[in-house]
């Protein structure tokens, strides 16, 4: 916490475990990497770290995130292969995020209008975990209003592989699957269980 300068913190591929500090008072920060680790708790929301480009979270054993906060410099933002549970939450303070990945944990469900207003998303994986039907419709129809409010292609959205508690394969709606198809149309890479026919 003294370190008001630290612009870097690679920590991966070590056996750190623990609660993550928030790096409040590291105002310059802007790559943090402290995959491959055994930190435990609470992504924390890495409040109005305004500098911060990079979170490589990936590959420890979180159990939930934070609200990320006020973070306009943040572009990749990746959490993979953790014990993620409960809400995606709200990412509309990282308006210049590109990448997010959140693929192999138990997310069940997403706080509505947390993507709608990403307008420099490239990619999402948010495969492998426990979204139902009506967490992917929310996902992909504030996506549909994404597109619509800043249209542009190249877009990559990766649903596959979630399940209910019983372990059966969850999908978007039909009506909600013609809405992905439009941005399929329109340069959008999105997969689902099962397709989108």
């Amino acid at each position: 916490s003294s370190n008001t300068f630290l612009r870097i913190l690679n920590l991966r591929f070590n056996n750190f475990n623990g609660t993550l500090p928030n790096f409040g008072t590291n105002l310059n920060i802007y790559n943090i990497d402290i995959s491959h680790n055994a930190f435990t708790n609470e992504i924390p929301g890495f409040t109005n770290l305004s500098n911060l480009r990079t979170l490589s979270l990936n590959n420890n054993s979180f159990t939930s995130i934070g609200e990320p906060g006020s973070l306009s410099n943040l572009h990749n933002y990746y959490a993979h292969n953790n014990q993620l549970t409960g809400e995606i939450p709200n990412f509309s303070g990282c308006t210049n995020l590109r990448q997010l990945t959140l693929y192999n944990n138990q997310l069940t469900a997403y706080k509505v209008g947390s993507f709608k207003s990403l307008y420099r998303i490239r990619y999402f994986d948010l495969s492998n975990n426990q979204l139902n039907q009506t967490a992917q419709n929310n996902i992909l129809l504030d996506l549909f209003d994404n597109w619509n409010a800043i249209k542009r292609g190249g877009v990559t959205v990766n649903l596959r592989g979630n399940t209910n508690n019983l372990g059966v394969n969850e999908t978007p709606s039909d009506e909600v699957k013609e809405k992905a198809l439009i941005l399929v149309q329109n340069g959008w890479n999105i997969t689902v269980n099962g397709g989108l026919s």
